[in-house]
């Protein structure tokens, strides 16, 4: 799948560097991409993986609930973005999942 999308890739950006980011499953796809580029001589300048669990079968936050998911989302986002911002827990914890996700993007702005 990694070679594939690769070939993909290649065909709108045949050199490197390369932006590369992958959820869930799509983690360990962006990360098997990103050995194979290193591995042919390209460059790749960023590798985002948003809620994939590490390998060894050790996975981080089962038992999380959809505040801490967001808190944690939002400290990768906003670090990503250059934007580190105060993120609370308790403050997401008050709030009905949608409220989280406004009150998310209104801080990450």
């Amino acid at each position: 799948m990694a070679a594939r999308y690769i070939q993909e890739i290649q065909t709108v950006q045949p050199q490197g560097p390369y932006l590369l980011g992958g959820h869930s499953f799509g983690g360990y796809v962006a990360l098997e991409m990103a050995k194979q580029l290193q591995l042919k001589g390209q460059k790749v300048a960023r590798l985002a993986i948003f809620d994939t669990t590490v390998p060894f079968n050790q996975p981080i936050g089962i038992d999380w609930d959809e505040a801490q998911w967001i808190t944690d989302i939002a400290h990768i986002i906003g670090s990503l973005l250059g934007r580190k911002r105060q993120v609370s827990y308790a403050e997401f914890q008050q709030l009905e999942t949608q409220a989280q996700f406004s009150y998310l993007h209104e801080i990450l702005l």
